[in-house]
């Protein structure tokens, strides 16, 4: 599926897992923005050394010590949860993902060039708003306005600039022609996962450009980013876009059944996924 809006979690841990005095920042907020839904989070802030239910490898609990006034910090809270999702598979600690910045050179096959968006993307990414297909298969508010075009492309040229979300024009290696958009919708340094999305202009469909630039961006993803897995969540009803995901080497998982997607709709939307041992 395409540019769902999540939180992002913050680009690792310090040294020793000590967080930073902005994460720290982050983590409190992010607390209080989830204390109703999140009642592990909840129990392990307000429960004076309790044992929290973030078990860590081979389901050991980590405990999180009370401060002074008997309730654990969010700079506790922060550090334990880095270290449950930061162990290897043997139980070590892993660096985060690097952190997300466009890369230099750009990704090209010789074929497809990956540019970071910027505002003289606006016309053509609005242009994209006209195609049935993007207001039916993905978030887009489709038709778009000129504003709607232009916030769109702000929203990836900001996470470009906090390191949150990355955004790329599709264009011709060559000519420069712009070919779509593609992009990581949803990504997490310290999980080192990632939810990509994308879009093919209707002009340049069936050239096999989305396989080429879903294929650019993975191998970005599971090679210099160091991420261990990335997915797509795609509508079971959209086989083109489907075939893609099959074509650059995605593997479908399963589906999830009646998700809500936008204006009271439910759709039905597979899994697909890369991980880093595919690679």
């Amino acid at each position: 599926m395409f540019e769902q809006v999540e939180l992002v979690e913050p680009h690792g841990c310090p040294e020793h897992h000590r967080p930073t005095k902005s994460n720290t920042k982050w983590w409190a907020e992010k607390i209080a923005a989830n204390r109703e839904r999140d009642t592990e989070t909840t129990a392990a802030l307000r429960a004076a050394g309790s044992v929290s239910r973030l078990h860590g490898i081979g389901g050991s609990p980590t405990r999180i010590a009370p401060d002074r006034d008997g309730v654990a910090s969010a700079s506790d809270f922060a550090c334990a949860r880095y270290r449950r999702l930061s162990m290897s598979a043997h139980g070590q600690p892993s660096p985060p993902a690097s952190s997300l910045a466009p890369p230099d050179p750009p990704l090209d096959d010789g074929v497809v060039r990956l540019e970071p968006l910027r505002a003289e993307h606006v016309p053509a990414m609005r242009a994209l708003g006209d195609d049935e297909h993007v207001a039916r298969f993905t978030y887009v508010e489709a038709p778009l306005t000129d504003t709607d075009a232009r916030l769109w492309v702000d929203r990836y040229v900001d996470g470009w600039r906090d390191g949150s979300l990355a955004g790329f024009a599709i264009e011709a290696s060559e000519s420069e022609e712009f070919l779509g958009f593609i992009a990581i919708v949803r990504y997490g340094a310290v999980e080192r996962e990632a939810e990509l999305g994308y879009i093919v202009s209707p002009s340049a469909r069936g050239r096999g450009i989305g396989v080429r630039a879903l294929a650019l961006l993975t191998a970005w993803c599971l090679g210099d980013l160091g991420l261990e897995r990335v997915e797509l969540r795609i509508d079971v009803a959209n086989e083109a876009s489907a075939r893609v995901a099959e074509r650059a080497g995605y593997v479908r998982e399963g589906v999830l059944r009646s998700v809500h997607f936008k204006h009271g709709q439910r759709v039905d939307l597979a899994v697909w996924s890369r991980v880093g041992r595919d690679a």
